[in-house]
């Protein structure tokens, strides 16, 4: 998988996420939705399909925690039912998290730490 440069970024009001092919196309979208049953900060989106690809199915996830003082991020993206071997793009909010090659089965996911400001 690459991923952009580690520069610090706060997602924790981020609205949008997308997976997009190869060729640029939207294939999932789904908006960000609080999810009140965590002790952390935690939002989720479950990407629906575009006419694109029409049995892909995924979720991104923020989890934003607090230890002491310290407050760290966690994003995370899992697609299935892609091409496999295909390309695709994750984003939040038409920003790039990480573009990853889909395996044998047609899955797909990246998960990192994200800075914080």
């Amino acid at each position: 998988a690459q991923t952009p440069p580690q520069e610090a970024f706060d997602f924790s009001n981020a609205v949008h996420a997308e997976v997009r092919d190869d060729r640029g196309q939207a294939i999932l979208r789904g908006q960000f939705v609080a999810d009140t049953n965590s002790d952390d900060m935690e939002r989720k989106a479950i990407l629906a399909q575009t006419a694109i690809d029409a049995d892909a199915t995924g979720e991104a996830e923020i989890e934003i925690s607090r230890s002491g003082n310290t407050r760290r991020q966690e994003v995370e993206f899992d697609v299935r039912n892609l091409q496999p071997g295909g390309v695709y793009s994750f984003f939040i909010d038409s920003r790039l998290f990480a573009t990853v090659t889909a395996d044998n089965r047609g899955r797909a996911e990246h998960e990192r730490d994200v800075p914080l400001p």
